[in-house]
């Protein structure tokens, strides 16, 4: 299930945690998504999906998680 997850979804942090300018003023930033992305690729999907499963086990309206998600991203 973590696979279809993974492939299915994706979540995107742009909160920039370091911001590195070298000698040729070439910036290299590190952003969340990055970290997250070296460490565990599918944390973020798999953790969407199963706050969604345990809302609806908790008698949440679909229509309503659906809705709530997607004020959250825009």
């Amino acid at each position: 299930m973590g696979t279809v997850v993974h492939k299915r979804n994706h979540a995107n942090i742009l909160v920039v945690v370091l911001r590195i300018t070298d000698k040729n003023s070439k910036i290299t930033m590190t952003t969340v998504q990055t970290i997250l992305d070296k460490l565990m690729s599918g944390c973020i999907p798999l953790l969407l999906t199963f706050s969604c499963m345990w809302l609806l086990l908790h008698r949440i309206d679909s229509i309503l998680i659906i809705k709530s998600f997607l004020l959250l991203v825009f």
